[in-house]
């Protein structure tokens, strides 16, 4: 998935979250726990939280995750404040992912003016997860 609303927090009671918010919860672990049931050496979680699915566009995709993010804050704008004022939640961070060709000196990110006022009002962080990927993987 390429743009997912992450909000975590170590004293965060997760499930109390989700039974008061209805989102597309993707995820949700809790401090604790194993992050992976097949590699122990992963060691566990240290805060509890949730993924919440904003845009299945691609990493090539950026500017429609853009309109994705766009809209789903605009949809759930009440929704998004709420959680994010949340008790006991430290982390609220609308997380864009996407490329970079190994080839390319520079890559230059930056959300429209729409989206930016958006998270403003949700006092959300915004963040970019850049991958290498060669030509053959980002077509």
């Amino acid at each position: 998935m390429s743009c997912m609303l992450r909000i975590s927090g170590v004293e965060l009671d997760i499930d109390e979250l989700v039974k008061s918010v209805d989102l597309p919860f993707e995820k949700l672990y809790r401090r604790g726990q194993p992050k992976s049931e097949f590699n122990p050496d992963l060691g566990v979680f240290e805060k509890s939280g949730c993924n919440i699915l904003v845009s299945k566009a691609g990493f090539t995709e950026l500017p429609t995750q853009h309109s994705d993010a766009v809209e789903f804050l605009t949809d759930h704008l009440n929704k998004i404040e709420a959680l994010s004022s949340w008790t006991d939640v430290d982390s609220a961070v609308l997380d864009f992912g996407t490329e970079i060709n190994p080839e390319t000196v520079a890559k230059y990110i930056g959300p429209p003016k729409s989206l930016i006022r958006l998270i403003a009002k949700t006092d959300l962080d915004i963040e970019y997860s850049v991958y290498r990927c060669s030509d053959e993987q980002s077509n």
